[in-house]
């Protein structure tokens, strides 16, 4: 009977101690549990030798591995194998390579954006300043038919012109240099002579010829005109350039 009775008791603490849950800490600890619910984050159990006591807490993370009752290993928060680490480093190195394409891509997306922007800017300043040549070159025809000049035509630089005890001159962005040369006082005719004057980029008068709007008809006179006009300095320019020097001629 007493054998029976101690091959029962042997048989009861084995089924006891195999019914217990184990838990394994991340600082090996050992704790003999009643393990009551896991989560994704955390578990909860009581301790072995108090089930009515409290139930207690512990983190995932906090976990090394979970033995249960019925021999099934659950393992958390393992070291990594070689094949694992290389895995996940080919892992953020594709991701990191993303993030790098998709900068450069942001980079490249934002340069275009700017010129863009830049071609569109000097598309406009080109088409206000074509309009401000427009407007110089009717001002300068404008110009050049007020001294009756008709075939007058401007370079499109800002209008030059002024005038000087009743005679005048126009060159289109250009200013005379001193004074505008007069012709003698020997006047033996009225009228007015209009030299047509070409101009070097120095400022420098080559050539010179009466043009339409002269009324006065004395050789002579011209000749004064045109001998005064040759002797004109204008300012610099960028090439040459046609304008007109009017002359107007009284008796003394």
């Amino acid at each position: 009977m007493k054998k029976l009775l101690s091959i029962f008791t042997i048989s009861l603490l084995s089924i006891c101690v195999y019914a217990q849950d184990i838990i394994v800490t991340i600082k090996a600890q050992k704790i003999d549990a009643k393990i009551l619910e896991v989560s994704t984050s955390e578990i909860r159990y009581k301790e072995l030798d108090n089930l009515d006591g409290p139930t207690f807490i512990l983190r995932v993370d906090e976990i090394n591995s979970i033995i249960y009752a019925n021999g099934k290993v659950v393992l958390y928060n393992q070291p990594k194998s070689d094949e694992e680490l290389a895995l996940e480093r080919a892992r953020l190195s594709a991701a990191s390579k993303r993030q790098t394409e998709d900068e450069q891509n942001d980079l490249e997306r934002l340069e275009r954006v700017r010129q863009e922007e830049e071609a569109a800017r000097l598309r406009a300043q080109a088409a206000s300043n074509k309009e401000k040549e427009t407007t110089a070159i009717a001002k300068a025809n404008a110009i050049g038919s007020l001294f009756g000049n008709e075939n007058y035509r401007g370079s499109g630089n800002p209008v030059g012109h002024g005038s000087r005890g009743g005679n005048s001159w126009s060159l289109s962005g250009r200013g005379i240099k001193g004074t505008l040369p007069q012709p003698s006082n020997n006047f033996n005719q009225e009228g007015k002579v209009v030299v047509q004057v070409r101009v070097n980029a120095a400022g420098d008068v080559i050539a010179a010829s009466i043009v339409d709007g002269t009324t006065v008809t004395d050789k002579k006179t011209r000749q004064m005109a045109l001998d005064a006009a040759k002797k004109a300095k204008f300012t610099e320019g960028n090439d040459e350039q046609i304008g007109t020097i009017t002359y107007i001629f009284k008796f003394n």
